[in-house]
Formats: C-alpha cells, structure tokens, sequence
C-alpha cells in the first residue's frame, strides 16, 4: 500500500542555500519547491558552524527554528494535500564520525506537530553508531534513481560537498565525498559581489582567468588523497580552507571572478583525479549524471565536461528529475523504508557494518495506520 503513502522529503544542503521540498507518493514526485531559508534563521546558525564553544541553548534554540522554517517550508510549497510521513535531513552543524557524532538540526517534534503527521530524521546516527562515517547518504536514493543494467554509471552530486556515487550494472553501488563544491564557490562569490548568494549560470566565473598554479597546489590537500570511505563537512573546508584558496588567488595575482574561475577548475580537476585514481568497471564508465544546485553553474559544468572527456557528461533532467530535487526525493524514500524497517546496505558506502534502519522516527497522528498501510 506504499503507493496510496504521500511522503514530504525535506533537504537544506550545507551551503544553506535553500529548503528543498519533494511532495512523492509511491516513489513518483508529485510537486518539487525550493523555499528560502529565514534570514534570521541562516543568521542564528552562522555561530554554530564557528568551531567556537556555543551555549547548549544556541543550539536547542536552534532546532526548533530550523523545524518551524521547515515546516514554513512546505506550507509554501503550493501543494495542498495532507503528508502522511515528512522525511528530513537537518542541517548538519558538526559532523565527526571519528568521535563517534554527526548532528543534524531540525526537532522532530516540532516538524510533525506543526505538519500533523509522523516526521522522520537523524538519518545519520546509526550507521555512526556502528562505525560507519554515516555520509553520503545519497547513493543510496542514486542507485534507484540513475542505476541501469546495461551499463555502469556515476552520479555527481554538486552542493555544499561535492560526492560521487558508482553504479555498477549488476546494482552494486559505492559513495564518498570528493571534497568542497558550493562551500567554496559560495563564500568567494560572496567576496566578490558583497552578496549573500551563488554565482548561479557561473557568469561571474566565465569572466576570470584560470590560475592553474593554485588548482595544482589545492590539490595536494590530504583529504582529496584519502581513500574511500570518506565524508567531510565545514569541519575540514570551511572558511579557514576558503580564506587559504582566497589568499592563493590573490598571491597569483588572480581578480574576485579569476578566484571564481580557478575555483571551478579546481572541483573539476579534483572529480577528474579521483576518477584516474579509481578502479575502473568492466567495460569502463559509460556516463556521468550531474546533480545538486552545482549543476547550474555552467562555468563549472563545462569544466567538468572538459576534465572528464570523452566521458558523457548529462544533467539529471535527462533521467527526469530537476537536479535539485533529488536529495528530496531520496529522504522521501529513505524516510518510507525507516518507517517500513527497512535496512540498509552501508558498508560499501560509508564502511559501517550491516544493514542498520537509518532514521529516528517521531509518531504523530496516523502513526498506527501508516503502519498497517505498510504491512
């Protein structure tokens, strides 16, 4: 009875650039919107994220303002039917698996009061718990997405981080983290225009010229050597690594858009890398599929094209889904399975062992309905 189920998935990616809401029932997307993130709320994280010890109130304050924008969020979507689940990731304001934590905010209780439904999230703790980095979770969702029998395939997933996903034909899947996408690209636009924003089309980018003595040298960074699995947040690339990528331009004698521009050859030579130091399947990779708010950015993407050819390179709209709705969409699903017991298979992912049930569940009303609806 899954299909007759209407879920509400709910992703703010680390750059904060927006609540992405996915109206899905029985693995089909009914209506997708982006909504704003409350300025004011963007302003109370903005602490968080300063490695500085904050007041434990910051914090819980905190939560609950991330689930009231939330539920804001989808109140504005333009749907007006009632979700029987609503799925959401939280924004991540500190991410470190070795210590044995990922915090993501957003009170469940909050969200599935003011929504009147079950709210699902905290989609990473237990493959933490269990000794997996618990991101990216985004494999996961790419593989029934994007996955195909006849030939193997990679997704990219452009936001805050960039992570790549490789999907074998015979449904095998492995995921990581590359290494800093939007989290760089966003703070340098922000230097050069006094914006709060992204350089969208990479239009600011397009004007700059390349320094190729700084991709080289931001290359050597030693996260973007380590192997899978992998994760990595604003803990290892936030604005410290910014300002040192700002600095570098500037040394080279590089303009604001020349920092944009360099910025972009820097992801693309970091995808093109991994991809040279990767095992390869049989028979090769046979195309990339781009998503997440990065694949806007044509300066980048036609980057990308040209580190990785003759490697098809397309956006996720050809498989029929709007690049930015994915990750939604996929906490829609994931929300469902939790729901369901639904485990899953981490360890090629994230390294954690078995097949831990992702996600802390909050019952609201119709909890024992959806339940049967389920079995």
């Amino acid at each position: 009875m899954a299909e007759a189920i209407t879920v509400v998935g709910l992703m703010c990616g680390t750059s904060l650039d927006g609540v992405d809401v996915a109206w899905v029932r029985g693995g089909h997307l009914l209506h997708f919107a982006t909504r704003p993130l409350w300025p004011r709320l963007r302003r109370q994280l903005v602490p968080l994220f300063a490695g500085a010890p904050v007041p434990v109130e910051a914090v819980a304050a905190a939560e609950v303002a991330v689930a009231r924008c939330f539920v804001d969020a989808v109140r504005c979507s333009g749907v007006r039917l009632h979700p029987d689940l609503v799925a959401a990731h939280g924004i991540t304001v500190a991410h470190h698996p070795e210590l044995g934590y990922s915090l993501q905010l957003a009170d469940l209780a909050t969200l599935g009061r003011g929504l009147g439904c079950t709210a699902v999230g905290c989609f990473r703790s237990a493959d933490v718990a269990a000794g997996g980095q618990g991101a990216p979770l985004a494999p996961l969702f790419h593989r029934h997405l994007f996955g195909d029998q006849t030939e193997a395939r990679l997704v990219l997933n452009l936001g805050g981080i960039a992570n790549l996903s490789e999907l074998s034909s015979n449904g095998a899947v492995r995921g990581y983290d590359l290494g800093p996408c939007n989290l760089l690209l966003d703070p340098l636009y922000l230097r050069a225009t006094g914006k709060v924003g992204c350089d969208c089309d990479g239009a600011l980018a397009a004007t700059g010229q390349v320094v190729e003595a700084v991709i080289q040298a931001q290359l050597a960074h030693p996260f973007l050597g380590q192997p899978p699995p992998k994760s990595t947040g604003r803990e290892i690339f936030g604005p410290a690594f910014v300002e040192g990528f700002a600095a570098a331009c500037t040394a080279a004698g590089a303009t604001a858009a020349g920092a944009l521009a360099t910025a972009c050859g820097f992801i693309a030579a970091m995808v093109a890398g991994h991809l040279r130091r990767a095992p390869q399947p049989a028979g090769g990779w046979r195309r990339l599929i781009l998503c997440g708010g990065g694949s806007h950015n044509t300066t980048l993407v036609r980057a990308i094209v040209a580190a990785l050819a003759p490697l098809a390179v397309e956006s996720s709209t050809a498989h029929g889904i709007d690049p930015d709705a994915v990750e939604a969409v996929g906490f829609a699903d994931l929300g469902l399975a939790c729901v369901a017991g639904a485990g899953q298979a981490m360890e090629e992912i994230t390294g954690g062992p078995g097949q831990p049930i992702l996600g802390e569940i909050q019952p609201g009303p119709g909890y024992r309905d959806l339940l049967d609806r389920l079995s």
